[in-house]
């Protein structure tokens, strides 16, 4: 099993599941604004805007996606992306909106509005559609192949520099002897066909 290659997708996955919960900022920075200071207006405005926050977490899980080694990975980087970019989302706007609306709304008057499980769902969904897309449109390694190569790398001799050296060496004497070898049989085809001896 490739760990390493698991742990870049899980970081790459929480990194852009937090770009992804910058989305909560910008819907309510987007509706305070836009709301001039109406209750009503700011909540209907963040919540329009967090009803496009599937599509935001579709994309954003499709990139995940994109992470994963092997058909697991890809679809857990998918989901645990938007899963993550929405609960952060809609914390950052739930803190946002509380700042900007406290002398309207009390915060558990906003959370009954702001936080949803639906919308954690539909990204969840979102999350999945991405991971399978993307496992339908990729090619993957088998697993065992995937190990034994891995094997293949820690079993095999150390390369230090003078190694490599010398194996460049090898490499670029048997391409000239390959040149001369080429360069004798043409000479040695062009005597024949002009019947030179």
């Amino acid at each position: 099993m490739n760990l390493k290659g698991t742990k870049l997708g899980l970081k790459g996955a929480f990194g852009i599941g937090f770009f992804l919960g910058t989305w909560g900022l910008i819907a309510a920075i987007y509706s305070l604004v836009e709301g001039e200071g109406e209750p009503f207006a700011i909540i209907l405005g963040y919540s329009l805007m967090m009803s496009m926050f599937p599509i935001v977490a579709l994309v954003g899980a499709y990139a995940s996606s994109n992470l994963g080694m092997t058909r697991t990975d890809a679809l857990g980087s998918a989901v645990m992306s938007s899963v993550i970019g929405n609960v952060l989302a809609q914390f950052i706007g739930f803190l946002v909106l509380i700042v900007g609306t406290l002398d309207d709304f009390s915060a558990s008057d906003l959370a009954d509005v702001i936080l949803s499980v639906s919308s954690l769902v539909l990204s969840l969904c979102a999350g999945l559609l991405a991971g399978v897309f993307r496992i339908l449109v990729t090619e993957y390694e088998d697993q065992d192949e995937y190990e034994e190569e891995e094997e293949a790398e820690i079993i095999g001799p150390d390369l230090t520099d003078t190694t490599k050296r010398l194996l460049s060496q090898v490499i670029g004497i048997e391409q000239r002897l390959t040149q001369v070898e080429s360069t004798v049989k043409s000479e040695r085809f062009t005597k024949i066909l002009y019947g030179q001896q």
